[in-house]
């Protein structure tokens, strides 16, 4: 055993001993097969569909080539759905039958100061219309024009806003420290999440800009997930899809 212990102690000094390659200095490379005899078979491909609708669809269909109460639903995040099985196979991994997978989508750039036409634009077409702070957003974000001076006052709580248009000058307006806003970031099926974000107006190179940040830690995530699950939960009961547990 002693023997055997010094040879490999031996090749793996070789092989850690600095040698020159092309003029350099590097190190030696075994040709060995790593694992050679840990061969495990690939995983089949996966189906991919882009919506929510989509994957019930397959479910009941049964599309998937598994039996229905071999399945479950893992919502991994809120772009992304998986179905597979319950149980690992002999090498641990639990194979994937179907993904929906959200496509690339325009997002809100948060935290960024943006001229008053943008936002507003940004705020029309990114934003789900619920019953939060959008209308509010949308006016405050009116009251500002191209030729407007802008003078503001913040005590890192609330900013207090005077809007000059020419000779006419307007009250001061106190903006609201926090809004609650409904963005799209998950699939469009179900309820997006709506998340409180601090809305800040300034002045840059003359313009007035207006910039919404994050202020929620992250939490809009679970209520995602959670509102996906829900979305297909009830979807599959409505379509007599058989008793496939969401897990999220």
């Amino acid at each position: 055993m002693a023997d055997v212990t010094a040879e490999a102690i031996q090749a793996i000094v070789e092989l850690a001993a600095p040698t020159v390659l092309d003029g350099a200095p590097g190190f030696k490379l075994s040709e060995q097969k790593l694992n050679a005899h840990d061969v495990r078979p690939a995983l089949p491909e996966f189906l991919q569909v882009e919506t929510l609708s989509g994957l019930v669809d397959l479910i009941e269909q049964k599309a998937y080539g598994a039996m229905l109460e071999d399945l479950i639903v893992a919502v991994r995040g809120p772009e992304l759905v998986c179905l597979q099985t319950r149980r690992p196979d002999e090498f641990g991994r639990r194979p994937v039958a179907a993904v929906a997978k959200l496509p690339a989508f325009d997002a809100y750039g948060f935290g960024q100061f943006s001229p008053h036409e943008d936002f507003v634009m940004k705020i029309m077409t990114l934003f789900a219309s619920y019953d939060d702070d959008r209308e509010y957003v949308l006016q405050m974000a009116r009251n500002v024009t191209a030729g407007s001076t802008v003078k503001t006052s913040d005590d890192g709580i609330t900013q207090n806003v005077i809007i000059q248009t020419g000779a006419a000058l307007k009250s001061a307006v106190a903006l609201k420290s926090r809004v609650k806003l409904a963005p799209f970031r998950t699939f469009r099926e179900c309820t997006q999440p709506i998340s409180e974000f601090c809305f800040r107006l300034k002045m840059q190179s003359g313009i007035p800009c207006l910039a919404l940040l994050e202020s929620d830690g992250g939490t809009w995530r679970i209520e995602a997930m959670k509102n996906i699950k829900t979305w297909l939960t009830n979807s599959m009961k409505a379509q007599g899809v058989g008793n496939v547990p969401v897990i999220a």
